[in-house]
């Protein structure tokens, strides 16, 4: 079972980690989230987050590793962030 992790700063393809993760399963979903920073003031102009990519990346695993060993986690999940 593969788990696909990518913490990036670049832009990535919604539609082209949808069709990947579709492709070839026999799962009933594919669940995908796309957030975004409200601005009720209409002062934003960024946003950052500081993150440590090595630990990000670990903790996801860890989460996938504990999923998986209480039976919530049948497939292959894929993380993949963007403009972080």
């Amino acid at each position: 079972m593969q788990t696909k992790i990518q913490i990036q700063t670049e832009d990535f393809d919604q539609g082209a980690e949808y069709r990947e993760l579709a492709q070839g399963t026999d799962a009933g979903a594919v669940v995908t989230f796309v957030g975004r920073v409200r601005d009720f003031a209409g002062e934003n102009k960024s946003l950052w987050l500081e993150h440590y990519a090595g630990m990000t990346e670990k903790v996801l695993a860890d989460l996938v590793a504990r999923a998986r060993a209480v039976g919530h986690c049948s497939k292959s999940p894929s993380f993949t962030g963007s403009g972080i």
